[in-house]
C-alpha cells in the first residue's frame, strides 16, 4: 500500500481560495447571452416547435418567504447564481429563497392546443407561477418537470415567477458532491434553474413519452407509445401467444393479434377480453396516472439475456439540429417520404422506421403498445455508433426520436471467466470518470460544443465509456454520447444525512476487506436514518431510470457510491431490474458490497491492483487519480489527488504504463472494465487528464508513449 499518498489525501484540509484566479472554458470565455444553449433540449422526444426561455432574468435573494416587491437585478438563466457565467457569483443559503422572474409575450392562444413549459432541471425545491397563479411545484435538483400553463396564458404580457429554496448538504435529499463548506472531493454548491428552461405547444391529445426497448437478438424493437390522456382507462396491448418472438408475428411483417384489458384509476382490471376474442393471459405492462407500472413481464419481453444492441454513427450535427430555432428537424433530410398518416384521431399509431435518412418501414396500429420487426439490423457500438431516426404520428401530433439495436450483458468466456458481452462479443469497457463540473457554469457547461468536446477528448485519448459520476446531465449529453459513441455507465446522486468519514473513508481505504461484513440495513451507519429520505432517493432513483431509459449509451445502473446514503442495496437492484431489465446494475460501486447486482466493484487508489474472479465480473469502478498541477490552469494553489506528480513528464509516463501494462495484465486474469479517475480537475482536485478550464491536455492518447 502506499501509505504516503494515503495520509496526504485523507489529511486534506481545505484553504481559503479568495485569492485564485477565477477560471474560464474558451467557451464561456466568448459566451453571447442572447444565445445560451438554444438547442432543441429533448433529442429523444423532439417536435419542429418550441420556444427557448434562456438568457436574462430578473432576480432577487431574500429572507422572506413573501413575495418581493421588486426583482430589479438580472440573472443569466440557465446558470446557477453561484457560477461567474449567471453574472451572479452568490451562493443561495438554506434559509434563503431565490426568485427568478422574465415575461413571456402571447398573441394569441392557438386553438385546440396546450402550452407545456419545462424545466430541464431546478435544484432543489421550487415553485412555478404563472401570473401569480401557481402552476406547478417540483422537489428533486436533478430531474426535468413540466407544467401545462395553458389556462394561466393570457394574450398579452404574462409573467412567469420561479421561486426555490436549497437545503444542499443540511439535509437528507439528493445532492451530489456539493458542499457548502467546499473541499477536497467535495465542490461548491449550486442553486436554482441550471437546465434549459422551454415550452413548446402540442395538441389537446399529445404523446407524452416513449419507451423503445431493443430486443436484438429477436430483430425488433418494443415501443409502447404513452399519451397525456392515459389517467383513467388504458388500454395496452399483448403478443396473442409466444408465438409472437417470431419475426413473422411483429407489426411490419404481419398484423399482430393484440389481447387487451382495460384498467380503472386504481390500477385493477375492469374487464379482460382478446381481440380475437380469447382470454387475457394477466401479465404486461399497464399504466396509472400516467406512469407505466410494469408488472410480470410478457413472455416475449426481452430478458436479461437479450439486453442491448449496437450501431454505427449516423447522426451529425448538422442533420438533427439543421434548422433554426423552431425550424423543421433534419432540414428535410430525415425521410425520403413522408411518414404513415394517423389522422384518424384516437385509433391510429403511425410509425415510421429510417436508416441513415432513408425509409425502411411505416407500419400503423391501433394499440400503442407493438413489436416491429426491424429488416437487416445494424448494431450500435462506441466503434459504430448506428443510429435510426423514428417518426410517430398519433392524431394531430407528430414526434422524432431514434434507437439502437445494442445488447449488453455478462455471461462466460471461453475459459469460465465471467465477463461483459457488447452486442454477443466480448467487450471491456475502458472508461473514464466524469463529475460534469465547469469552472465558469458549475453543473451548468457554457455551450453545447463544451459537451461535445469532453466526450470526443475522452474517446480521441482512448477510453470508449464514461462513468456519469452523482450526477444527471441535460438530455443533450447522452444524445451526443448516443451518436458519437461512448458507453455510459449512469450514477444515481447520493442524498441521506452526514457522513461517517471513518467509516466510508479511512476504513475502506486501509481495510477494504472489512467493508464487506457491514450490512446497509444498519441506516443509522451510512447516515440513512430518515424514513423519508430513503423513500424520496426510491422514487427519484425510479425516475431517472425511466427519464434516462431510452438512452442506447447507457449500459449500467449504479445506484451507490462508496456506502454514501447506501441502504437496502439488493432491494434497490431489484427495483431497478424490474423498471429497465435490458442494462446491467452495479450495486455497489467500490465497498458495502452486498453480494448482489451484476459486478464485484472495487474502488482501489493506493494498494497494488489485483483480480481475482468469482461468480460476478470484477470491475475496476475507480482507480488512478495521479495528480499533476498545471500552473494558471488550476482552481487553486494546492493540490487533492491520489498520488502528486511535480512533472507532467513523469505523470504521462505513469499513466501509460498503467494504461498499457498493468491494465493488460488485470484484463489477461479477468478484470471486465475498468474506470480511471477522471476526465478533469475539478477545484482543488488536480487529478484530471484535462485540466479544470479543458485548455490543457496532460496526457497522451493510450499506446502514443511519453510526452
Amino acid at each position: 500500500m502506499k501509505f504516503k499518498d494515503a495520509f496526504r489525501t485523507l489529511r486534506f484540509k481545505e484553504k481559503e481560495t479568495s485569492g485564485c484566479p477565477q477560471l474560464y472554458t474558451k467557451w464561456g470565455e466568448y459566451l453571447e447571452p442572447n444565445n445560451v444553449l438554444m438547442e432543441y433540449p429533448r433529442p429523444q422526444l423532439r417536435r419542429k416547435d418550441y420556444t427557448i426561455l434562456n438568457g436574462f432574468w430578473k432576480y432577487c435573494i431574500t429572507k422572506e418567504k413573501e413575495w418581493p416587491s421588486t426583482l430589479e437585478d438580472e440573472i443569466l438563466v440557465p446558470f446557477s447564481p453561484e457560477s461567474v457565467l449567471s453574472g451572479v457569483s452568490k451562493q443561495l443559503k438554506p434559509d434563503e429563497f431565490l426568485w427568478y422572474e422574465r415575461m413571456i409575450p402571447m398573441e394569441k392562444k392557438l386553438a385546440g392546443h396546450r402550452c407545456l413549459l419545462h424545466f430541464g432541471a431546478v435544484d432543489q425545491f421550487c415553485e412555478v407561477f404563472v401570473n401569480k397563479t401557481k402552476v406547478k411545484q417540483h422537489m428533486g435538483g436533478y430531474l426535468p418537470f413540466t407544467a401545462d400553463i395553458t389556462d394561466e396564458l393570457t394574450c398579452g404580457d404574462n409573467i412567469l415567477t420561479v421561486k426555490v429554496t436549497d437545503t444542499t448538504d443540511t439535509s437528507y435529499h439528493t445532492r451530489g458532491k456539493q458542499k457548502l463548506d467546499r473541499g477536497g472531493m467535495f465542490y461548491t454548491a449550486q442553486s436554482g434553474i441550471w437546465q434549459t428552461v422551454w415550452m413548446e405547444w402540442v395538441p389537446d391529445r399529445y404523446i407524452e413519452k416513449l419507451r423503445i426497448t431493443p430486443m436484438v437478438d429477436q430483430n425488433a424493437i418494443y415501443l409502447e407509445i404513452i399519451m397525456n390522456d392515459q389517467k383513467q382507462e388504458e388500454t395496452w396491448g399483448k403478443a396473442a401467444d409466444d408465438q409472437s418472438c417470431h419475426e413473422d408475428s411483429c407489426v411490419g411483417a404481419m398484423e399482430l393479434k393484440w389481447k387487451v384489458r382495460t384498467i380503472d384509476t386504481d390500477g385493477q382490471k375492469e374487464g379482460e377480453k382478446g381481440a380475437d376474442g380469447e382470454a387475457l393471459k394477466d401479465c404486461g405492462p399497464v399504466c396509472k396516472d400516467r406512469k407505466i407500472i410494469y408488472t410480470d413481464a410478457p413472455d416475449w419481453y426481452p430478458e436479461m439475456d437479450s439486453e442491448e444492441s449496437h450501431g454505427e454513427e449516423s447522426h451529425d450535427e448538422e442533420s438533427l439540429d439543421g434548422e433554426s430555432h423552431g425550424g423543421e428537424f433534419h432540414d428535410g433530410k430525415l425521410l425520403d417520404g413522408e411518414p404513415m398518416d394517423s389522422s384518424d384521431g384516437k385509433g391510429c399509431y403511425g410509425v415510421t422506421v429510417c436508416a441513415e435518412h432513408k425509409t425502411i418501414l411505416s407500419v400503423s396500429n391501433k394499440l400503442p403498445v407493438m413489436k416491429i420487426a426491424i429488416p437487416d439490423i445494424h448494431y450500435w457500438s462506441p466503434e459504430d455508433p448506428f443510429l435510426y431516426d423514428l417518426v410517430i404520428t398519433v392524431g394531430n401530433d407528430r414526434v422524432e426520436s431514434y434507437f439502437a439495436m445494442r445488447k449488453i450483458e455478462v455471461k462466460k468466456d471461453p475459459q469460465g471467466i465471467r465477463r461483459i458481452y457488447l452486442n454477443n462479443e466480448l467487450y471491456f469497457q475502458n472508461g473514464l470518470l466524469d463529475q460534469g463540473y465547469w469552472p465558469d457554469g458549475l453543473y451548468t457547461a457554457p455551450c453545447d460544443e463544451a459537451l461535445i468536446f469532453d466526450i470526443q477528448t475522452a474517446k480521441r485519448l482512448g477510453f470508449r465509456m464514461i462513468r456519469k459520476h452523482l450526477k444527471i446531465e441535460p438530455l443533450r449529453w447522452y444524445y451526443h454520447c448516443d451518436r458519437l459513441g461512448m458507453l455510459v455507465w449512469q450514477d444515481m446522486v447520493n442524498g441521506g444525512g452526514e457522513y461517517n468519514k471513518c467509516l466510508v473513508g479511512y476504513l475502506p481505504t486501509f481495510l477494504p476487506k472489512l467493508t464487506t461484513c457491514c450490512k446497509d440495513k444498519h441506516y443509522r451507519m451510512l447516515g440513512r436514518r430518515d424514513e423519508e429520505g430513503r423513500k424520496e432517493w426510491l422514487t427519484e432513483c425510479k425516475e431517472m431510470v425511466e427519464h434516462l431509459y431510452n438512452c442506447p449509451s447507457i449500459v449500467t445502473w449504479v445506484p451507490f457510491n462508496e456506502g454514501w446514503g447506501q441502504f437496502d442495496s439488493k432491494h434497490v437492484y431489484q427495483m431497478i431490474r424490474g423498471v429497465d431489465k435490458t442494462r446491467l446494475i452495479d450495486h455497489a460501486s467500490g465497498w458495502f458490497d452486498q453480494k448482489a447486482g451484476d459486478f464485484k466493484s472495487i474502488h482501489n487508489y493506493f494498494h497494488k491492483l489485483k483480480v481475482k474472479s468469482g461468480k460476478r465480473p470484477v470491475v475496476l469502478s475507480e482507480y488512478g487519480g495521479y495528480a499533476c498541477y498545471v500552473s494558471e490552469h488550476s482552481y487553486c494553489w494546492q493540490m487533492y489527488g491520489y498520488r502528486i506528480y511535480l512533472s507532467s513528464e513523469d505523470f504521462n509516463k505513469d499513466f501509460q504504463k498503467l494504461m498499457t501494462a498493468e491494465l493488460e495484465e488485470l484484463k489477461k486474469k479477468g478484470l471486465a472494465a475498468a474506470v480511471y479517475t477522471q476526465l478533469s480537475d475539478i477545484e482543488d482536485e488536480v487529478n484530471g487528464l484535462l485540466t479544470y478550464d479543458r485548455k490543457v491536455c496532460k496526457v497522451k492518447p493510450i499506446g502514443k508513449g511519453e510526452s
